[in-house]
Formats: C-alpha cells, sequence, structure tokens
C-alpha cells in the first residue's frame, strides 16, 4: 500500500492534468498523488476530504485507523 501524507509541499503540476479539487494549491499535490500511484492521501485538509475520488482515497487519521484495525 503506498500512502500520500498531506504535508503542503508543492509539486509542479502537470500540464494536462484536470482539475480534480476545489482549492487549486492542492491540485498539485493531488497530481503528485496520482503519478505515483498512491492508494491513500492521508490528510485533515477538507478539500482533499470531499474529493469524491475512488484512487487516491482521501481519508483522515481516524479513517485510516479503522482501516487498518488500530485502537486510538
Amino acid at each position: 500500500m503506498r500512502i500520500l501524507i498531506d504535508t503542503n509541499i508543492l509539486f509542479s503540476a502537470v500540464d494536462h492534468a484536470e482539475k480534480l479539487i476545489r482549492d487549486a494549491k492542492d491540485q498539485p499535490i493531488l497530481n503528485a498523488a496520482i503519478i505515483s500511484d498512491v492508494d491513500i492521501i492521508l490528510t485533515g485538509d477538507k478539500d482533499f476530504l470531499s474529493c469524491d475520488l475512488e484512487h487516491p482515497k482521501c481519508i483522515n487519521v481516524a479513517q485510516f485507523f479503522e482501516l487498518e484495525g488500530i485502537e486510538e
């Protein structure tokens, strides 16, 4: 499983990438996740969490713990 933790580090945007997220500042991070074929973006950012993407899946820490069967 590949996981990208949202650290607000900006990656160069792909010129032909479709706008998939509301906040334009988040698009390069999403582009990097898609290009890197990550499975999960672990974030607290509401724009990522409101994305209706199947891959990569955008979830928060509590959802990740639940997915992995980890008790908080």
